[in-house]
């Protein structure tokens, strides 16, 4: 398989940083929306969250969305995370798991200008 060939099939390998202090400078940050697709409840993720929450004071919506797999992904039978994670990191599924999640990013904080959207 060519270079092309595999960029197409297996898309860029990406790793982005979750060290919440690189993302706590003095700066304000304009955002009015932040997206999470393949959020995952694990601490990175929750940090990172909340390091966004509190520098954008314009944060109005985050959306926090489920992974999706790729049609090459089922083709060569990856497993879907729910099956390949422990039950506390996959995507909050039901309504109590979604406000607990709520509670545990607003944890001591007040954010009255962001609402949290749980998405497919």
């Amino acid at each position: 398989m060519d270079s092309e060939a595999r960029r197409q099939t297996y898309g860029e390998r990406t790793n982005p940083s979750w060290k919440a202090y690189e993302a706590t400078s003095h700066k304000v940050w304009l955002l009015k929306e932040v997206k999470v697709i393949g959020f995952s409840p694990m601490d990175q993720q929750m940090r990172f969250i909340r390091a966004v929450m509190e520098r954008a004071s314009n944060l109005q919506t985050s959306v926090l969305k489920d992974y999706v797999p790729c049609e090459d992904c089922e083709k060569i039978g990856v497993l879907p995370r729910s099956e390949r994670l422990p039950a506390e990191r996959t995507f909050p599924k039901c309504k109590d798991e979604q406000n607990r999640i709520v509670n545990q990013l607003m944890r001591d904080k007040a954010y009255p200008h962001v609402q949290i959207i749980f998405g497919n």
